[in-house]
């Protein structure tokens, strides 16, 4: 009777059988089988999100029965490779395009194969284990080679386990101060990036244009008192800081805090701009109250009758004090942090607002506060200012018209004589004159050397060598 072995699935010849034909099943046993369970290199697809079965059939081929499997297709979140309970090993190499595979045999937890991992498992008949420890011990370490190219971008890896969050950060709001219209609006930390205490510097609105000059009234018969004036309606000072609170119980783990911003209100002038938080520590809704600035000069006035008595003191109770410290927070993960980043004056009107640059667990806070709107004209008339400075000196007026001539003035003295002239031309050869007695008579020699002319006559003296440069002319 022919039977087959439990892990490899090779037929097994009964006693006396296949007689003239045992040779075939022998080959196949050796040739075929035995070959691929411990030399057979098989690739098998798997596909995201299944199982993907193989098997070791009796007596023939099959995938499992391979000792190399190289996985192909893609991976990623339960996609499996089924293996049947026959004890062997396998190599296993995860060459899918992404992902993990679990290679294990049905219903049972096996072994996670990550993205490009190479390793040696074994069935111990129930499950897929890690076969072995391939680590040696540390050998020497040896010389630094050069460094290679930079290689390609690997792939995505699987997304790791979501940690513990962080201890929540908190929110309280510090100091608000009124600074002069004009300025620009600040938000500083005075606490810790994990424990933040926002102090707030508003500046008030711009000075109101300057009210009418009233006329100046006639003084008239003092009146009656006036009836008391209405109740004030400005709040009174804040009251004192309530007792601390008791410590909490420890906290389960917090979330990074947050900011939103609730009201903006615009309060009377003079008053002090404030910032109050009407959500937690943990999830803050800022509300503003920014005052208006402060009314324009007052115009001069004419003479009033004397003031009514003192209206009745304001029954409108102060705002509350701030809450007592919150409790101690209970141990939890790493603190987010919160810091402020930038902080811009926004125009008088607008809405002040808050936003996160960073992360919800490292927030990075930036303000936009609004300036106070700016204050109302006057209705009472201010003395009047003093005299200005004369103003600048107007343009040269158009040139008046000409007078008449005045009478002539006597004769001056005759000044000094200016230098002599230049030469004037040669003028024009004049006529010959009458021929006059002759002069010259008996020339009978000359002589020419120099610059004079001597002319004589005959009888007269020769030249000789002492009226050399003088010219002699026979004539």
């Amino acid at each position: 009777m022919t039977t087959y072995s439990s892990n490899l699935g090779l037929e097994l010849i009964g006693t006396g059988e296949q007689t003239g034909t045992w040779g075939v099943t022998t080959n196949s046993n050796l040739g075929t089988l035995l070959e691929q369970s411990i030399s057979g290199y098989v690739t098998q697809a798997v596909v995201t999100g299944t199982d993907t079965i193989i098997t070791i059939p009796n007596g023939a081929t099959g995938v499992a029965r391979n000792m190399y499997l190289e996985l192909t297709g893609t991976g990623g979140a339960n996609t499996n490779l089924i293996v049947p309970t026959n004890k062997k090993l396998y190599f296993v190499y995860n060459n899918a395009t992404s992902g993990q595979v679990t290679v294990k045999c049905s219903g049972q937890t096996g072994v996670s194969v990550a993205y490009g991992v190479k390793t040696i498992l074994v069935c111990n008949g129930t499950d897929i284990v890690v076969a072995t420890n391939l680590v040696g011990p540390t050998g020497p370490t040896g010389p630094t080679g050069p460094t290679g190219p930079l290689g390609p971008t690997g792939p995505l890896g699987p997304t790791g386990p979501t940690g513990a969050t962080g201890t929540a950060a908190t929110i309280a709001v510090g100091a608000t101060t009124t600074s002069p219209a004009g300025g620009s609006a600040s938000v500083t930390n005075s606490g810790s990036s994990s424990a933040a205490t926002f102090n707030f510097t508003i500046p008030t609105g711009p000075t109101g244009p300057t009210g009418s000059i009233g006329p100046t009234g006639s003084i008239g018969p003092t009146g009656p008192t006036g009836p008391p004036g209405p109740a004030s309606s400005v709040a009174g000072p804040p009251g004192p800081t309530g007792p601390a609170g008791t410590t909490g119980a420890t906290g389960s783990t917090g979330s990074a805090a947050t900011i939103t911003v609730g009201t903006t209100t615009t309060s009377p002038a003079g008053g002090s701009a404030s910032v109050t938080n009407s959500g937690s520590s943990s999830a803050a809704t800022f509300n503003f109250t920014i005052p208006t600035g402060p009314s324009g000069p007052t115009g001069p006035a004419g003479t009033a009758g004397p003031p009514g008595p003192t209206g009745a003191a304001s029954t409108v109770p102060g705002p509350p004090g701030p809450a007592g410290p919150t409790g101690a927070t209970g141990s939890t993960g790493s603190a987010a942090t919160i810091t402020v980043g930038t902080t811009t004056t926004g125009p008088a009107g607008g809405s002040a607002s808050v936003t996160n640059s960073g992360t919800t667990s490292a927030a990075v806070f930036n303000f936009t506060i609004p300036t106070g709107p700016t204050g109302p004209a006057s209705t009472v008339a201010g003395p009047p200012g003093p005299a200005g400075s004369n103003g600048a000196t107007g343009p040269t007026g158009p040139t008046g018209l000409t007078g008449p001539p005045g009478p002539t003035g006597t004769t001056g003295a005759t000044g000094p004589t200016g230098p002599q002239g230049l030469t004037g031309p040669t003028g024009p050869t004049g006529p010959y004159g009458a021929s006059g007695p002759p002069f010259l008579q008996n020339v009978t020699s000359g002589y020419t050397s120099g610059g004079r002319v001597f002319v004589t006559s005959a009888g007269g003296p020769a030249p000789s060598a002492i009226n050399q440069g003088d010219v002699w002319l026979g004539i």
